[in-house]
């Protein structure tokens, strides 16, 4: 599993959390956010509307 950032400057962060590496298939995509701005942080799970 790995972590990828989106976006990044000085004082914000954007970051897609537990992405499968390919070929990966004991992996589980788990959609979430992770947004920090300075001292702060948020974390989005997105819930599945279908």
């Amino acid at each position: 599993m790995r972590n990828i950032t989106l976006h990044r400057s000085s004082t914000h962060k954007f970051i897609l959390l537990n992405e499968s590496e390919p070929g990966d298939e004991g992996g589980i995509r788990s959609n979430q956010y992770l947004i920090m701005e300075g001292g702060a942080a948020v974390l989005l799970d997105p819930e599945d509307s279908g």
